[in-house]
């Protein structure tokens, strides 16, 4: 039973840990270092470190330093949409047995240090793991990969895991993410870009004033059609979503409910209709809550199986595109009962009396968390 609530409260907030996204390419990955520190020796340092050196369109330069220990170090670097991408080592300093700089040798192969992932999707983004491993060289005794000045490139050619999605503004909740971990992403370049690409003079989902039915407006008169935050629920329970409904409304997440058109989900009927909903909706889903257990909302096949079936939608590849949560309520009871749960642990988050009145009581809230870890949203 304790598992049971644990699953459901982390659930319904339909925000796994950045992990659970990116776990296949995120391994070893250190943030983009301050500046300065190339100023400071590699072997000086506490950690592997990375720094941005420059950007232009299609190719991107960063710098690894290795650590005393020589270990490997990764970085997720932002390719363009189209195209082959590979990854050219410009400069390898070696530093000698006495710690120093050493002049790099003819039979050293320098791209032996740096290895390059297949392209792949995280929503929004095409991204590459780059990563530097100064142990993968054969030295000479004492010789040691100091660091390593990576040009990462697109070329014209055909390339993997292409992403043909129409650019849209991207997710706030992704955003973070993306901000968080990947070396060249700039969210204002962004925003930008997406204004340009929609057509007219506002951004997706920003318009000067409310739709004809005072949803959000495009800007072009015409009203946004689609939600941020969906609940994917069965004809049964589906009142039971009001109150959550309202809530998710006061933090801006455009909540939808949605039950069968048949009046029963399929696994492959329920895949296609988030898969629509991402391709062609306004504003496409980032959360998607499955409200109802598996007999009632199916889960995904494969072995386990799982609710992340339904959240890798853009690209071939391992990475979510939809943050996925699920209330596994079997009744009407049950889903009242984890409902009222989940609102009273995110409520008193925004209301700063609620928060006084339980501290007036001796009760304590946890910090708040930000909306890129479980219990942001």
């Amino acid at each position: 039973m304790r598992r049971l609530v644990a699953t459901a409260l982390a659930a319904t907030l339909c925000l796994p840990l950045i992990t659970t996204l990116c776990l296949p390419l995120m391994a070893g990955v250190y943030p983009q270092s301050s500046a300065g520190a190339s100023s400071v020796h590699p072997l000086a340092k506490d950690r592997p470190a990375v720094e941005l050196v420059s950007e232009s369109r299609g190719r991107t330069v960063i710098r690894f330093t290795a650590d005393a220990g020589r270990h490997e170090v990764s970085t997720l670097v932002r390719v363009p949409d189209e195209g082959a991408v590979e990854a050219v080592v410009t400069h390898l300093e070696l530093l000698g047995p006495d710690g120093r700089p050493a002049t790099t040798r003819a039979d050293v192969d320098a791209e032996d240090a740096v290895t390059i992932s297949s392209p792949a999707i995280m929503r929004d983004l095409r991204i590459v793991r780059v990563t530097f491993t100064p142990a993968g060289l054969s030295l000479p005794p004492g010789f040691t990969a100091g660091a390593a000045t990576v040009a990462v490139s697109t070329t014209s050619a055909p390339g993997v895991n292409e992403r043909l999605t129409r650019h849209r503004m991207h997710s706030p909740a992704f955003r973070r993410i993306y901000e968080s971990m990947i070396m060249n992403y700039s969210a204002d370049d962004e925003d930008a870009e997406a204004t340009r690409a929609a057509g007219h003079g506002t951004s997706v989902g920003a318009g000067d004033g409310p739709g004809p039915n005072g949803g959000p407006d495009r800007g072009d008169g015409r009203e946004l059609i689609g939600s941020r935050y969906l609940i994917v629920t069965d004809v049964t329970l589906a009142g039971e979503a009001d109150s959550l409904v309202a809530w998710k409304a006061t933090k801006g997440l455009l909540p939808m409910v949605v039950t069968p058109p048949g009046g029963v989900w399929s696994r492959y009927e329920l895949k296609e209709y988030i898969d629509d909903a991402y391709y062609t909706w306004d504003i496409p889903p980032e959360f998607v809550l499955f409200l109802g257990d598996t007999e009632l909302v199916p889960t995904g096949g494969g072995t386990p199986k799982t609710d992340n079936y339904f959240a890798h939608v853009d690209g071939d590849d391992y990475l979510l595109d939809i943050l996925v949560g699920r209330l596994p309520a079997e009744n009407v009871s049950q889903c009242r009962t984890m409902i009222a749960k989940t609102l009273s642990y995110d409520r008193p988050r925004q209301d700063p009396e609620l928060r006084q009145a339980l501290d007036t009581r001796g009760l304590r809230l946890a910090p708040e968390r930000d909306a890129s870890a479980p219990g942001g949203q």
